[in-house]
Order: C-alpha cells, then structure tokens, then sequence
C-alpha cells in the first residue's frame, strides 16, 4: 500500500516536470518568434544600432564596454555589447557573456530572454550558481514557481561566494513563500483514488 502511494506521487511529481519542460519549451519557442510585450523594453537591433561603438574592438574590450554600460544603468547598450561578444568563439568557453546579458534583461524587465539567455549559460556550465539564481529570478517572475524553485535549489548547491549565498536564500524565501500561497488559494478538490 504505501509503495502504491510513493509510485502514485513521483508519477505525479514526474507528470509536474514534464509540464514545466513543455511549458518553458512552449515559452522559448513563443519569445523565440515574439516581438517585445508591453512589459518589455525594446532591443531590437535596429533600436540598438544608436550605439555605434558597440561593436568596435575586442572581444576584452567589447565585454569591459558592456560592463562599464551595466554599472552606468545603461541596459539596452549593455545588452549590444554582450550580443556583439557572443560573435566571438572566445564567449563560448564561459559562461559569463550569457550570464551578465541574462541579468541586464532582468533591470530591463525582459523576463522571457533573461530565462533564456540564463538557460544557454548553464548549457555552457551546468554549475553556474549565478546562472541558476538569475534563470530563477527570471522564472519567478514569469509565474514559472516549482522551476524557479528548482534554480534556486541548484544555486544553493553550486554556491561558492557568502554575497551570493544571501541573495540565493533571499529568492529561496520568496519561491517558498509564492509555492504555498498559490497552494492556499487553489481550488481543492476531491478525487477518489482507487487501487488497482
């Protein structure tokens, strides 16, 4: 009796992740082809062409540029140079260009991309906490709750540095916190369940 009710739950638990799978496979082909929502800025390429110098130089020079935009609050011109740095060979052995673009698509609210560029990092590295942390902020404010909760347990678990380790905690509480509210209001229901 019991095994029958630990098989029935990680066949419902299996059900779960295969849905979120979908969903975010749904989601990714959707933003792949979608133009920016009202709840995102804009950066298309032809917007950011205003940024002529974004561009020009090395991929060391470019990323330094990207970041010097970043600490400016300069977000549509950080992510130009991190696309630019994606053109070079040099930006796939790390994780980092991805990363960085993942987190400047949060300041700018483009959620859908962040998750994206986030989930490329860790196809680069699948241990990168700031990665994780970043695709789960991005995921949280999609909706996306029981997979933002999942990044956020990979952060915990790869997580090196005590500054990360806060933030890490800091979204943990809010998944948690988000998961049991939406559990709270959900409709319940009652399901009579028969053994086989």
């Amino acid at each position: 009796m019991e095994n029958q009710r630990q098989l029935q739950q990680r066949i419902r638990q299996d059900a779960a992740e295969r849905n979120d799978a979908l969903q975010g496979l749904s989601t990714w082909s959707t933003l792949k082809n979608a133009k920016p929502t009202q709840t995102e800025k804009p950066t298309q390429r032809s917007q950011l062409s205003a940024v002529p110098s974004a561009a020009e130089g090395t991929y060391e020079e470019i990323r330094t540029r990207g970041n010097e935009y970043f600490a400016k609050k300069q977000f549509v011109e950080a992510v130009e140079c991190y696309t630019h740095c994606l053109e070079s060979k040099e930006s796939l052995k790390t994780p980092v260009i991805f990363s960085n673009r993942a987190l400047t698509h949060l300041n700018l609210k483009n959620y859908g991309r962040a998750e994206e560029d986030a989930a490329a990092a860790l196809r680069i590295c699948p241990t990168h906490s700031k990665s994780y942390h970043r695709r789960s902020v991005a995921r949280f404010s999609l909706g996306k709750l029981r997979g933002a909760l999942l990044d956020v347990y990979a952060a915990e678990a790869s997580c090196d540095t005590d500054a990360l380790r806060k933030d890490i905690e800091i979204q943990r509480c809010k998944c948690e916190k988000a998961l049991v509210d939406a559990a709270t209001r959900a409709p319940r229901r009652n399901v009579m369940i028969t053994v086989v």
